[in-house]
């Protein structure tokens, strides 16, 4: 498949995800559609098909409202669009559409989720034109319920305008987008982030037309937008609360990707029309994903990951390390949610696939272990964490030495773990370790040497011992004011 089909295809899905399964939530049918759509995001294309296709028999025969075969019906084509059969799903989609159409009427924003998956199959095809007839009604049928000014409104004129580009109508396409992004700063303010994702599409046609220096002008500001977006979004709540020294992990690994943000969207967009391979467009999937992920764009992000796992099991097979890597993507994004029952399978597996490949003394195996472990602990399985934190600094001690950085980060982890489980001679212990783990390997004024003389100083004073705790605790001080002195302020 192409790579302007593979991006079409995970338009289809980020549709159909919000579409899929809801109908029947409260009805007994509902664990067939259940049982599917679990298969579906486990990858397992062949069950999911089975179970959609038992949805809509049970759908058929139960006389089911017109929503509820709707759904089934998408689901199943959802299933074969993911598996390359664009026109079994085209049939599927349009079967579904008129079933909506009948039931709903023709100009129901209801039925734009399968509008756009049909009109997004047809592209699978090169079928341009029903492509964009379909795109068309899709802006008129948002044009007459919100309005010429709405955002809604906006977001399918975006949608016209893109694929007027890849039908190579450009001059058309550049009044739409022109359209579109006035509707836009003017409903949403020049810096929301859906300017910037409009700007973006516009420079993308204006390097066609030959317009650099335009489009150049406009991906600047796009940036800036993101950017600020990103400084400005909020954290969520923590699931379970964080050692200084997981914290600091964290602050740092977002100050150090948070540029990605200069680059991702361009990349996104320009894919479209370079004739990119499938394997050169997974880069352009995981920048995206992540910059996404660090700007809490958790709904965004997802389907990212997970269309990137779809391609590289396709295009690599189902045990390559780059699929590894992107389970390992997806698992951190539910980490950072507290959801931690969907990241232990993903952890789980990804592991397994390093582990076959490597053997137990990895470095890729043993940082995805520590990630394991965390997830572990956040279940509240105390004694598998300490056990695959165990096994990982056996391994780390075995193959880097004691002062590792991931040596270092093991020795934390199971510090703060028996810290958490109120075993404090255990938690004194592995601290002590990692005290002299985290300097050796790190230097005297790391702030993460900081932030695990912190998280010792509250063991030590959970034991009654005042006055080491007051030590580590000054030098924690001395070193983190030491490194704002060094560090230039951003703001």
């Amino acid at each position: 498949m192409s790579a302007c089909k593979q991006i079409l295809t995970l338009s289809l899905s980020l549709y159909l995800a919000t579409m899929v399964g809801n109908a029947w939530a409260a009805d007994d049918n509902s664990s067939t559609m259940s049982q599917a759509k679990e298969a579906l995001n486990k990858g397992l294309y062949s069950q999911a098909a089975g179970l959609y296709q038992q949805a809509v028999t049970q759908a058929e025969k139960q006389h089911a409202s017109a929503l509820d075969l709707s759904s089934a019906l998408n689901g199943l084509a959802n299933v074969y669009s993911m598996t390359g059969k664009s026109e079994e799903a085209q049939k599927l989609y349009s079967r579904s559409l008129n079933i909506l159409e009948g039931s709903l009427g023709a100009n129901n924003p209801k039925i734009i989720p399968t509008m756009l998956a049909l009109a997004s199959a047809y592209e699978s095809q090169g079928n341009q034109n029903k492509a964009m007839a379909l795109y068309n009604r899709v802006f008129a049928i948002n044009e007459k319920n919100f309005g010429p000014k709405d955002v809604v409104t906006a977001k399918s004129l975006q949608r016209v305008a893109a694929a007027k580009t890849r039908q190579g109508d450009l001059g058309h396409a550049e009044d739409s987008f022109k359209k579109a992004l006035a509707i836009l700063e003017s409903s949403l303010g020049s810096d929301n982030p859906d300017v910037a994702k409009c700007l973006n599409d516009y420079a993308s046609l204006l390097r066609q037309l030959g317009r650099d220096s335009e489009a150049e002008a406009l991906e600047t500001r796009a940036r800036k937008i993101l950017l600020n977006s990103s400084s400005q979004s909020t954290k969520p709540a923590k699931a379970v609360t964080e050692s200084a020294w997981q914290t600091q992990i964290e602050e740092t690994s977002q100050k150090n990707t948070v540029s990605q943000a200069n680059e991702a969207p361009e990349l996104m967009s320009e894919s479209h029309t370079s004739g990119l391979r499938d394997y050169q467009i997974t880069p352009m999937f995981s920048t995206l994903a992540d910059v996404y992920y660090r700007q809490s764009g958790y709904v965004d992000s997802e389907p990212l990951y997970k269309r990137l796992i779809e391609i590289d099991e396709k295009s690599l097979g189902p045990n390559h390390p780059a699929v590894a890597a992107d389970l390992n993507n997806l698992a951190m994004l539910y980490k950072s949610q507290g959801k931690f029952a969907e990241a232990e399978p993903l952890f789980t597996r990804a592991l397994s696939i390093y582990q076959g490949l490597y053997g137990g003394n990895n470095l890729l195996v043993l940082k995805l272990q520590n990630d394991l472990a965390n997830t572990y602990e956040g279940l509240g399985n105390f004694s598998q964490a300490e056990q695959v934190l165990k096994s990982a600094l056996a391994a780390s001690q075995k193959s880097f030495g004691n002062n590792n950085f991931e040596t270092a980060k093991i020795l934390n982890n199971l510090g703060y773990l028996y810290f958490r489980a109120n075993q404090l001679d255990q938690s004194e212990s592995y601290y002590k370790q990692a005290q002299t783990s985290t300097e050796a390997a790190l230097g005297s004024r790391s702030p993460l040497l900081a932030a695990c003389l912190n998280d010792y100083a509250k063991v030590l004073r959970k034991l009654n011992k005042t006055t080491e705790a007051d030590q580590m605790e000054a030098r924690a001080a001395n070193i983190l004011s030491e490194a704002q002195v060094q560090v230039p302020s951003t703001q």
